[in-house]
């Protein structure tokens, strides 16, 4: 299991790993290879709106928090993305965990906010 001590991607055997760096594209699509952590950044080195994930499997979890918290991540509650009200990724230890679901949505597994 990975450890919260101080910084996320901080593990023990069998955690979480390093972060994965991201960029969305210029639909706000976020593409992932799998479960992980994801320090994404937006189109263009911009504050954007993520608004779908592609890949990933059934199961798959990640974790994703903003690259640069200067340029605010904002994850959209749509269709696809079920987190009952869209969260912005503004602060270093703001973070999201989102689960893939069988039908091939996401929905939130837990929201870190340390505005």
């Amino acid at each position: 299991m990975g450890l919260w001590a101080g910084s996320l991607w901080a593990t023990s055997p069998g955690g979480w790993g390093t972060p994965i760096a991201a960029t969305l594209s210029s639909a706000g699509a976020l593409t992932i290879s799998g479960p992980g952590i994801y320090a994404v950044t937006g189109y263009n080195n911009l504050a954007d709106d993520l608004e779908s994930i592609t890949g990933g499997s059934t199961g798959d979890e990640i974790i994703l928090y903003a690259a640069d918290t200067t340029k605010t991540i904002t994850v959209k509650n749509n269709a696809t993305i079920n987190i009952g009200a869209d969260f912005a990724l503004d602060d270093t230890y703001d973070k999201i965990r989102l689960i893939k679901q069988d039908d091939g949505d996401w929905t939130g597994g837990g929201i870190a906010d340390n505005a």
